[in-house]
């Protein structure tokens, strides 16, 4: 873990304003790779208690806390957690400001069915979020989430839409500490996402288990291959590269 302890004094800290306390203790992350589960990393999901008013882009890993590699990752976060909210308090005692309230940290159930049968399934989920867009001078710039291949090239749109749930990636992301009317806790900044293994949507279907004999009709030829085309896609932000 790279997570940069807290470098100021509580005399320091006096005159660090809340909105720049985060960049002093920042830490940059990365989880391992692990399966995710609905991707919206296109097409805005408008959905949810507060969408914002373009929408967001997401996706959610799943992290099983009984074995080894979702251990680390939860002590990991757990880590961060800590050195965040060491940070708010020093921050509000040096400026005689109060935390009423520490918010914990901890990772989703994951569940399967609806109403009465909603259950949780024994898995965690780390769900990360991003603003669609944002409004600069009157003109609206997408954001969308930085997606790279294994190599480090950028995917775009014709790729992402093909990522379905089983997929799996790795995230590079921010920690950082945050107090607002007198509520602390530790916020999660997604920076790049890179795409390991890649599960298509119906690639789990056994064609033997549903069609009970072979016909004889349309095949796909080499030169009538879907061309991919992925230049609609494009992020700016070459400040994410290397997060790996």
């Amino acid at each position: 873990m790279t997570t940069t302890q807290v470098r100021k004094d509580t005399t320091a800290l006096k005159h660090v304003k809340t909105k720049r306390l985060f960049e002093l203790v920042k830490s940059a992350e990365c989880t391992p790779v692990l399966a995710v589960e609905w991707p919206k990393l296109v097409t805005p999901d408008m959905s949810g208690e507060y969408p914002g008013k373009y929408g967001k882009f997401s996706v959610s890993f799943i992290v099983n806390p009984d074995d080894e590699t979702g251990k680390a990752f939860i002590a990991k976060l757990e880590a961060a957690h800590a050195v965040c909210e060491k940070a708010v308090r020093q921050w509000a005692s040096a400026t005689g400001n109060k935390v009423e309230v520490y918010r914990g940290f901890e990772l989703r159930d994951q569940t399967r069915g609806k109403g009465e049968d909603k259950k949780p399934t024994g898995l965690k989920v780390l769900y990360f979020k991003q603003d669609a867009a944002r409004e600069k001078d009157d003109v609206v710039l997408p954001t969308p989430i930085l997606v790279t291949d294994s190599a480090g090239n950028k995917l775009g749109a014709t790729t992402l839409n093909r990522i379905s749930n089983g997929s799996k990636m790795r995230a590079a992301f921010e920690a950082y500490p945050y107090l607002v009317s007198g509520i602390g806790g530790m916020s999660l900044r997604i920076r790049k996402l890179q795409l390991v293994e890649l599960v298509e949507y119906g690639q789990d279907i056994d064609d033997a288990e549903y069609f009970d004999e072979e016909v004889t009709g349309f095949v796909l030829s080499k030169n009538d291959a879907d061309a991919e085309s992925d230049g609609e896609y494009d992020n700016d932000d070459d400040d994410t590269n290397g997060d790996f």
